[in-house]
């Protein structure tokens, strides 16, 4: 007597289709549903003059020793157009930050409509490699700015 084969029924296949769709859906977007954004407070940016909201990521933080990762997000009252022509509402940042020195380089940019839609990412893959910004990379964090803000925040 050989091994009975038993199929399967239809309904039962798309169900159990359904449940792994389901459950590697929840596994690939698990990061961004466990978010904590906090906001910083609304503002101007220096710069540009746009009126903006700026938050903080605080599931983010991955601590550095003296230095430490987070997601940082704008959301603009309006759109904006980048020096590439490419036009946004919001940003989402992952920052590195020195504690100590004072001063932070951005590693990655994803930039969204204003239907959330994501319209273009930058990365530094060298930071990906050495998991510390190049030195050119960094700029000093001025008193006052929304990233001295994170940085009372984060930096304890």
């Amino acid at each position: 007597m050989g091994m009975r084969h038993f199929p399967i029924h239809p309904a039962a296949r798309s169900w159990i289709m359904a449940a792994g769709a389901f459950l590697l859906t929840a596994v690939w977007f698990a990061p961004l549903l466990a978010a904590d954004w906090q906001s910083l407070g609304r503002g101007t940016n220096r710069p540009t003059g746009a009126s903006l909201e700026f938050f903080i990521d605080k599931a983010s933080v991955r601590r550095l020793g003296p230095a430490i990762e987070f997601n940082q997000k704008a959301i603009y009252d309006s759109d904006r157009t980048t020096a590439k022509g490419i036009t946004y509402r919001s940003l989402v940042v992952t920052v590195y930050m020195d504690c100590r020195g004072r001063k932070a380089a951005d590693v990655a940019q994803v930039y969204y409509d204003r239907h959330g839609r994501k319209v273009h990412e930058w990365a530094d893959f060298g930071y990906a490699f050495a998991e510390v910004p190049m030195p050119e990379s960094f700029q000093k964090i001025l008193p006052g700015s929304f990233e001295d803000m994170a940085r009372h925040r984060l930096c304890r």
